[in-house]
């Protein structure tokens, strides 16, 4: 399983340098300022992560979803799945890296599989021998099956 960019434009997008002035130029009014008030309030271990998040609101921005496609996901009728059940499960194993329905994978230490909100489907994951960081528990999501994906027989 992969993900590959989309471009719903003519020939892609136009390059947009990492720099401050090319991101603040990409960015509407609004949003401008916002991100020159973030990077005032940047400290030097801040302001890369601050420049490459805004860098990746502009591209986005840059690169809106046709009308048709934002109407069948504002109706649920879009191809797909919501990513509810999976930010579902990513919380949760930030507040406990083995919750109760998580069951061991036979014979691979540290990995374990979990399944998603809804029964949709089920994930298989590790659980770094590391302590935990400001950012929660170190675990790496490996795959995600959906029960869609496999046919009955």
């Amino acid at each position: 399983m992969g993900a590959q960019p989309v471009h719903h434009g003519d020939g892609g997008l136009p390059p947009l340098p990492r720099t401050q002035n090319a991101v603040a130029a990409a960015l509407p009014p609004a949003d401008r300022m916002e991100f020159y008030r973030e990077m005032g309030e940047a400290d030097e271990t801040e302001l890369l992560g601050v420049l490459r998040r805004w860098w990746l609101r502009a591209r986005l921005y840059a690169d809106p979803l046709p009308d048709d496609v934002r109407t069948d996901i504002e109706a649920g009728t879009a191809p797909g799945r919501p990513a509810s059940a999976v930010a579902n499960l990513l919380a949760e194993l930030r507040a406990a890296p083995v919750p109760p329905l998580a069951q061991p994978v036979p014979g691979r230490p540290g990995w374990y599989s979990a399944p998603l909100a809804r029964d949709i489907g089920i994930a298989e994951y590790h659980v770094g021998d590391t302590e935990p960081g400001s950012d929660g528990p170190a675990i790496y999501v490996a795959s995600i099956v959906i029960s869609d994906d496999w046919p009955d027989s």
